[in-house]
């Protein structure tokens, strides 16, 4: 007899809807948006990845800065904080980082809250 062991996809996937139906989550029409700016976070890291990787290449001591650009770039985005509580008149300036508009709008859609704020998206 041969036994079917789930793999860790399957078993994630199965994890996320038994929690679904747990809380009766029920998502709106928002969340099929959601891929769009995974694409374009993916992008966006691609896009600063290649950079990177191309300056690693011709500078070799510029791998010694990478590790502080990637620090930095975790404080300038609204990772670990909502980007709220970030002044009026710095908001154009703070939203000129692409992953703002990302960040927000992918916690938009997943935590479904409403949001007071204007929220740029830079393609």
């Amino acid at each position: 007899m041969l036994f079917y062991y789930p793999s860790i996809r399957e078993r994630r996937s199965q994890t996320c809807i038994k929690l679904i139906a747990w809380y009766n989550f029920i998502p709106t029409w928002r969340i099929f948006t959601l891929p769009l700016f995974i694409g374009v976070a993916f992008a966006a890291s691609m896009g600063a990845g290649l950079w990177l990787a191309s300056l690693n290449v011709q500078y070799r001591d510029f791998r010694f800065i990478v590790p502080f650009i990637v620090q930095f770039g975790l404080y300038i985005s609204p990772v670990g904080f909502s980007s709220t509580i970030v002044p009026e008149k710095w908001r154009f300036l703070y939203s000129l980082n692409p992953m703002v508009g990302v960040i927000d709008v992918d916690t938009i859609k997943l935590l479904l809250y409403p949001y007071k704020s204007r929220v740029f998206v830079i393609l």
